[in-house]
């Protein structure tokens, strides 16, 4: 079972319509949100990803034009600004709505790249080209902080989500750009 990402199934229809992101966003808890909440996804990975409003709170999910699909659960992927474990907003006197209160980018490197990448490319083929990699890093109301890696393969990518400094192998999931085939990474050199 999924612990970190929020997989929400959808129907196919929906992506063939291009309104997944549609479906989940309600416009009028955006205007509920605090001030201290964080709203936007800092470049690069505002390529891929963006932050919308629900009943419940905040999620990051892909922006239009981008779907993040976990193909093991065939599921659409969406990142809960409540992280299991966490305290209930409304039992702290702060309404019903989860908000992440800083969401960072950086690109990603070094020991910290090659432990997260490892976790993801577990299973593929070994000869495949390293891709980019970065890291969003979130922070929720409650304090609890988690990172996703993004590796990216240009016309397509992967990510897996971190908590404690620990990549879980099966919250990894494809975000498909659903205007552009997928193009093959050119070897390493």
């Amino acid at each position: 079972m999924k612990t970190l990402p929020l997989a929400i199934a959808l129907c196919l229809p929906l992506v063939a319509a291009g309104s997944v992101t549609s479906a989940l966003a309600d416009e009028n808890t955006c205007s509920e949100m605090t001030s201290e909440a964080a709203i936007a996804i800092p470049a690069p990975l505002g390529k891929w990803a963006q932050v919308l409003c629900t009943p419940q709170g905040q999620v990051i999910t892909g922006k239009d034009g981008w779907v993040w699909f976990d193909p093991e659960e065939r599921a659409f992927v969406a990142i809960s600004s409540r992280i299991s474990g966490e305290v209930d907003p409304a039992s702290m006197g702060g309404g019903n709505i989860s908000y992440f209160t800083k969401i960072e980018a950086v690109r990603a490197s070094g020991e910290d790249f090659d432990k997260a990448y490892e976790a993801y490319h577990a299973g593929f083929d070994p000869r495949d080209g390293k891709p980019a990699g970065y890291r969003l890093d979130v922070t929720t109301m409650n304090g609890k902080s988690m990172s996703m890696y993004v590796f990216d393969y240009i016309s397509y990518g992967w990510a897996i989500m971190c908590r404690d400094g620990e990549c879980n192998t099966q919250s990894r999931f494809l975000i498909m750009n659903t205007a552009e085939g997928v193009k093959p990474l050119p070897p390493a050199i």
